[in-house]
């Protein structure tokens, strides 16, 4: 008999990381059920996908991101409505309120038999975090580790801390949640014909993907690229993303004389082309979990300069992909633009391992760990 397996997220996160594995679980033989919060207005896009993975029922609890959201009441009455109601034999959760609201409403399942597995896909505490996140979310994170049968984390850092602290359930490690770069490449021919369509006449160009957030720290890159320019080299910065401060940050490149060297691009999908446009890929962020848009560049092996943090630098190390630079250190990160706009010949030996570095984090490769957690 088929197991029946039960993953619970946001509506958000289900479509932007578990497509796919539904897809196969449920083509590999497995009874598969959905249960996701609204959060983001992507579940009409969420139900148009899973028609084409396999149609699992959905159902949906009325969660919020915050924790502290006293309507997260209601939907922890729900989920331990819907758990009486039903039986699995693998309950898989993710994201902190879902993940903990899973985890205590699934308390009788898991008596009963069900493994409880939590994919935690970064930590909303880490070295460095506000002091607010580690006393909201560790202690809630500690606690719901009593719940829980397996931890999976998804870089190092978190890894390391799950295993000393959370010594009531099992903590494994894996590579991400599956990155899809069979379609990122280097490519001359695209690098040429993008570079054309930028107007690019021999400057250089330095590229970032990312939400216009404060997390991802993009007054850093400014004032990065700013001293690169004083330095005497010809750039271009794009960015492409949207996000509340777009606003502020075309405000401050006026003021800041950088109107004609950075450039905001917004939403599109022409990522793979704009990284094989790129001599550099830029990336401040504060704080991530595992980004998939460094596995992207690295993937068209585009040097990367990038903040040693969580996630990050399990990615990309000094002179292993591109280099690590201390986080809000505008200096060290023009340095480092600056070498490898200065010696372009460094690109084949930064890049040299990439391929070989990202083989465990393709889709793939994620998929048959999953399959080995619930088979």
């Amino acid at each position: 008999m088929s197991k029946r397996i039960l993953i619970t997220a946001t509506e958000l996160h289900l479509v932007q990381f578990w497509i796919y594995h539904i897809d196969r679980l449920i083509r590999d033989g497995f009874e598969v059920e959905l249960v996701c919060s609204n959060v983001g207005d992507k579940l009409e896009q969420l139900k148009e996908k899973l028609v084409q993975a396999g149609n699992p029922r959905l159902t949906v609890v009325n969660l919020h991101r915050n924790p502290l959201n006293p309507d997260n009441i209601n939907g922890y009455r729900q989920l331990r409505k819907y758990f009486k109601n039903n039986d699995y034999d693998i309950v898989i959760t993710n994201e902190p309120v879902m993940g903990v609201m899973t985890r205590l409403a699934a308390r009788d399942l898991r008596r009963r038999g069900t493994k409880v597995i939590y994919f935690a896909h970064g930590f909303h505490f880490w070295k460095g975090a506000p002091a607010l996140n580690w006393m909201i979310f560790y202690p809630i994170e500690r606690f719901a580790s009593h719940f829980t049968d397996l931890i999976v984390t998804m870089n190092t850092e978190d890894y390391n801390l799950a295993e000393k602290d959370f010594k009531s359930c099992e903590v494994k490690y894996t590579y991400g949640i599956g990155a899809r770069l069979e379609k990122f490449c280097e490519d001359s021919d695209v690098r040429k014909q993008k570079r054309d369509e930028l107007g690019i006449n021999g400057e250089k160009v330095i590229f970032t993907v990312s939400e216009l957030t404060d997390r991802k720290n993009l007054y850093l890159a400014f004032d990065a690229v700013k001293r690169v320019v004083e330095d005497g080299y010809d750039v271009r910065y794009y960015i492409r993303g949207v996000g509340p401060l777009e606003a502020d940050y075309r405000k401050y490149l006026e003021e800041n004389g950088l109107s004609d060297r950075v450039f905001l691009l917004g939403y599109g999908k022409d990522i793979m082309e704009m990284n094989n446009a790129a001599d550099v890929f830029l990336f401040t962020s504060k704080q991530e979990g595992l980004p998939v848009a460094v596995m992207e560049a690295m993937s068209c092996n585009t040097p990367c300069v990038v903040s040693d943090i969580r996630g990050v630098n399990d990615l990309i190390s000094d002179e292993n992909g591109g280099y690590l630079c201390p986080l809000g250190d505008s200096v060290a990160f023009a340095l480092d633009i600056e070498k490898i706009l200065k010696e372009p010949q460094m690109k084949a030996e930064l890049t040299e391992h990439n391929k070989e570095k990202l083989e465990p984090y393709r889709i793939e490769n994620v998929y048959e760990f999953l399959k080995g957690l619930v088979s």
